[in-house]
């Protein structure tokens, strides 16, 4: 391993356990996956009304799709870790701009990033698979509520520093 964010890669993606631990921690130890979720709950924060939900529902059944869809051998035409760091970048972006962006196609950009994170899970995961996709959901979903809380209590100004924030470091992920 040459740096942390080698090691942070090979933690997220490696787990003595694929049931429900594995499921639990995997998306807490992949700094990509981390941020991809706490960014959806920041872009939650900033909708008002039914919409706020929009957001982390349509991540986690767009996820549950992708995760099945990679366990049963079916993959996206799309190369699956560029398109997950592409994903922590725009979302970032999109948490900074939330309240300037259109809700259908926020939720539609919302549900391609989640397939894609879905398919990274559901490739890695090994039986028991619905343990394991609990444990993913539960803890995606968790994120997604830490990401809301925050931005509940912070300003709109710390809010849109966290999503460039979080669109940084996927840029420095991009070329790590």
């Amino acid at each position: 391993m040459n740096t942390t964010l080698d090691l942070a890669y090979h933690l997220a993606h490696i787990s003595p356990d694929h049931g429900l631990v594995g499921g639990l921690l995997h998306p807490l130890l992949g700094l990509d996956h981390l941020l991809a979720m706490v960014a959806v709950g920041l872009i939650a924060a900033q909708r008002t009304g039914p919409t706020r939900l929009t957001a982390p529902l349509t991540f986690l059944l767009a996820m549950t799709l992708g995760f099945a869809l990679a366990a049963t051998g079916l993959a996206l035409p799309l190369p699956t870790e560029p398109s997950i760091i592409a994903s922590v970048i725009l979302l970032g972006l999109a948490a900074a701009f939330a309240r300037r962006l259109h809700p259908a196609a926020l939720a539609g950009f919302i549900a391609l990033s989640a397939i894609v994170h879905g398919q990274a899970h559901g490739a890695e995961a090994f039986a028991p698979l619905v343990p394991y996709a609990l444990g993913m959901l539960l803890t995606t979903a968790a994120l997604h509520a830490a990401g809301i809380a925050f931005a509940r209590f912070a300003t709109h100004r710390l809010v849109t520093l966290s999503g460039l924030g979080i669109a940084a470091t996927g840029l420095v992920l991009a070329f790590a």
